[in-house]
């Protein structure tokens, strides 16, 4: 759904996308379909079409519980911990729709397939299954934290990802109104002191010379800090 509104906009507009937790896997997966349809231009044929769909994970949800549900290529949908018929009518309903959607949006000569910005907070970094598209996203920082025991998910993922020209991931410090500096915890990476500020980072604040950020270089990490009564500043 995510891959298919970006797709609805013109190559003039500029996506600027924010994703907590897994909403920024939610992202990188875009991404990756995105990127598997830039590849195939004019897709004649469905079964073309299932080649790219049916390799990404789908998520099920159920009135009683969530799913994955997957696929390989050229097969059918299979649900996995589930014979509920319910469930597979869902799977299958979901690929039909993807794949309705793909050959809509793929005959869009002005379809926009590009993410100019993607913010991610504390997002749990999974590059053998969740990693983000850098064909596709222009930009990325991820906002982390060391007070933030949910991202790792008990070791089950990491907090940052590998280097890459385009990317930095950056430590956050939080200093609310009236408070002592902490390392914001899970649901505080989404607290409004970083709302404020979120979008601005790193240009307007670079182009403004606020804040240090005039050292912000991508591909390299750092920190930042928020204030409640200030503007945030960066430390490389």
């Amino acid at each position: 759904m995510l891959a298919q509104l970006i797709m609805s906009y013109s190559e003039q507009e500029e996506i600027v996308l924010v994703g907590h937790s897994h909403g920024g896997n939610v992202i990188n997966i875009a991404s990756q379909l995105l990127y598997k349809l830039t590849q195939h231009e004019k897709p004649a044929l469905h079964t073309e079409l299932n080649s790219i769909v049916l390799e990404l994970p789908l998520f099920i949800t159920t009135p009683n519980f969530h799913m994955l549900a997957t696929t390989k290529t050229g097969s059918q949908p299979q649900a996995l911990y589930s014979e509920d018929q319910l469930t597979q009518d869902l799977v299958t309903q979901a690929v039909t729709e993807l794949r309705h959607w793909a050959v809509k949006f793929l005959t869009r000569s002005n379809a926009n397939r590009s993410i100019e910005f993607s913010y991610l907070l504390g997002t749990p970094v999974n590059m053998a299954k969740f990693w983000p598209s850098m064909e596709i996203i222009k930009h990325m920082i991820l906002l982390y934290s060391d007070g933030d025991f949910i991202q790792p998910v008990l070791g089950m993922f990491e907090k940052t990802y590998p280097a890459h020209q385009r990317c930095s991931n950056v430590k956050v410090k939080l200093y609310a109104s009236g408070q002592t500096g902490k390392a914001p915890s899970h649901a505080d990476l989404h607290h409004p002191v970083i709302g404020r500020w979120l979008l601005c980072i790193p240009k307007i604040l670079t182009q403004l010379k606020m804040g240090k950020f005039e050292n912000f270089k991508f591909g390299t990490n750092g920190t930042i800090n928020f204030y409640g009564d200030k503007e945030p500043d960066y430390l490389a």
